[in-house]
C-alpha cells in the first residue's frame, strides 16, 4: 500500500518518507536515498538522507545532512536528530537529543516505542529509563 500511495501521489511527502525508512531498515539504502528526493518537507528529507548516507558509508554526506538539521532546525527537529544519532550508533548524542525533544514537547516522540531507527539504542538501559520518564514503559 505504501508503495502504491507513493507512486500514485508522488507529491505527498510522507509516503516517500515511510517507504524510505522501510527500505533503509530492510538494507536497501540506495533505494531509500532515491525516496528522499521525493520528500518535500526539509526536516524529513534531511533525516532520511542522513540515515541513508550513513548506511551507504558516506560519512561526509551523512554529517552534512545531520549538520543542516542541527544548525537550522534544533527547535523543531530534535526527535529527528536523535533518531539519526541512534541509527548511526551514537547513543550518547541520541539520548541528549531525545531529552531535548522531551523538553520541547516534540511531536515526533509519539513514534518512540516503534521507530525502527532507534533499534541500536533499545538495549541501552537509558532507553528504558527514558520510556519511564515519558510514561511509556510497560
Amino acid at each position: 500500500m505504501m508503495v502504491e500511495v507513493a507512486r500514485l501521489e508522488p507529491t505527498l511527502p510522507m509516503p516517500h518518507l515511510n517507504l524510505g525508512i522501510f527500505l533503509l531498515v530492510r538494507g536497501r539504502p540506495e533505494e531509500a536515498l532515491l525516496e528522499a528526493e521525493w520528500v518535500t518537507i526539509p526536516y524529513a528529507r534531511l533525516t532520511l538522507s542522513a540515515a541513508a548516507y550513513h548506511a551507504l558509508g558516506r560519512k561526509a554526506k551523512s554529517d552534512k545532512a545531520l549538520g543542516e538539521l542541527v544548525e537550522n532546525l534544533p527547535g523543531s527537529a530534535a526527535y529527528q536528530i536523535a533518531i539519526i544519532y541512534a541509527f548511526r550508533g551514537e547513543a550518547d548524542r541520541a539520548f541528549q537529543w531525545l531529552e531535548r525533544a522531551r523538553e520541547q514537547g516534540d511531536a515526533g516522540l509519539m513514534y518512540l516505542r516503534g521507530d525502527p531507527l532507534l533499534e541500536k539504542i533499545r538495549g541501552d538501559a537509558r532507553y528504558t529509563t527514558f520510556l519511564r520518564k515519558m510514561h511509556l514503559a510497560r
